[in-house]
């Protein structure tokens, strides 16, 4: 019916970040990241159960323990974390062996997208099923991103330092 929204309850998680489902407002290190989802609203999450992101306790974790990480790069990561994708896009923090802080894109069971976070960069990988698909040119991504390199398994992989090449990587792929 029409009855108003109540927006979620604002609960203070360790390390400063506050939550309503998702990052909301986080310590002044990330205040740009605030400043950039500060007017996240429920709505912008359309996809599973209205998320995008998956699991946004998972993601708290990952940044509770990534201490030694530079400010940068942290927000590029968030910024991945936050995107919002066309269609039924999902991201997914995850994390296995030697890899343990990571973020995974999938649409209909596809794993199109990866951001490893590491101290100094996250690691963004263009994955095979979206190149297969046709979702990213080979050829165009390298063209528009010179420095980034082909993998042993066809892959392509680009070192991201800082939010604005994140949002860079995130308009390249259809997201925002």
């Amino acid at each position: 019916g029409g009855g108003q929204r109540r927006e979620p309850r604002m609960q203070r998680g360790e390390n400063g970040f506050a939550w309503c489902g998702h990052i909301c407002h986080a310590t002044p290190r990330l205040t740009f990241v605030s400043r950039v989802f500060g007017l996240m609203k429920a709505s912008r999450n359309q996809a599973v159960g209205g998320k995008m992101l998956l699991d946004p306790h998972r993601l708290e974790e990952q940044l509770r323990e990534a201490t030694a990480i530079d400010t940068g790069v942290r927000d590029a990561y968030l910024t991945f974390a936050h995107a919002r994708f066309p269609g039924e896009t999902t991201v997914r923090p995850a994390g296995h062996g030697y890899i343990e802080r990571e973020l995974r894109f999938e649409a209909k069971g596809d794993w199109l997208y990866s951001a490893v976070l590491n101290q100094k960069w996250v690691l963004w990988y263009f994955r095979k099923p979206a190149l297969n698909a046709g979702l990213i040119d080979p050829g165009e991504t390298k063209e528009r991103f010179p420095v980034s390199e082909e993998t042993s398994r066809g892959e392509i992989k680009l070192r991201v330092r800082g939010s604005a090449e994140a949002l860079a990587v995130l308009k390249w792929v259809g997201a925002e």
